[in-house]
């Protein structure tokens, strides 16, 4: 090998090496204003563990009733700074706030399985995950759409925005547990252009990529005789 050549290729190394720490160090940053919490949900769906604000200081459970029976209610785990109104929406169209909303909230269906996860799932559901976001906010800006894998699991990522009187910022992630959708969401309502708005779709990113499920004991196949 040329001199040249694998000069070229060690430099190369240590700038991904640089990069890398460089990119782990602005992580570990960009969490200093953060708490780590962990969410045990219904049981045997695991357990979700992420950082989230320091200022989400209240967190609280409900179940939101469909229309349509069991098959259609949702478990729903929110936090939110505790100065804000809490709102627990039931109903099949339930009355959304339009205004002073800042939070997370994990839902999934109260009907789930117990199957072995399938990863291939999250790329089928990314276009549902982004056309549906879209029909429930019309007038909003698609940020980024994307699939990243966040600490061995595949996320279906949307993030949306509208600039108005008020001001309108989410990011919906979409991942499976035991075939089971999961959906995580950020959500800001505000009529405030302060910090917190001009940096909430990069501070939900943030805890999300601190995301980690713990699934439990693995789910196998049945075999086929």
């Amino acid at each position: 090998m040329k001199p040249t050549i694998l000069f070229g290729l060690i430099s190369l190394c240590i700038l991904i090496c640089c990069k890398d720490r460089a990119e782990k160090g602005n992580a570990r940053k960009n969490l200093d204003n953060f708490k780590r919490v962990e969410i045990q949900l219904i049981d045997s769906l695991g357990t979700v563990s992420l950082f989230i604000p320091i200022s989400y200081d209240t967190s609280f459970a409900w179940i939101h009733e469909g229309d349509c029976g069991y098959s259609c209610d949702q478990k729903k785990y929110r936090f939110q700074p505790k100065a804000l109104p809490i709102v627990e929406e039931n109903g099949f169209i339930p009355d959304w706030p339009t205004d002073s909303v800042e939070s997370f909230t994990i839902t999934h269906s109260m009907e789930f399985f117990n199957q072995p996860d399938d990863s291939a799932i999250i790329f089928f559901r990314h276009t549902y995950n982004k056309e549906d976001l879209l029909f429930r906010h019309p007038e909003s800006k698609v940020v980024f759409d994307t699939i990243q894998k966040i600490n061995g699991e595949y996320f279906s990522i949307i993030a949306i925005e509208k600039s108005d009187s008020i001001f309108f910022r989410k990011v919906r992630a979409l991942t499976t547990t035991k075939r089971n959708e999961v959906f995580f969401h950020f959500d800001l309502l505000t009529r405030k252009n302060d910090s917190i708005c001009k940096n909430f779709i990069k501070t939900s990113m943030a805890s999300l990529k601190s995301l980690q499920i713990n699934k439990g004991p693995k789910i196998r196949e049945a075999a086929h005789k």
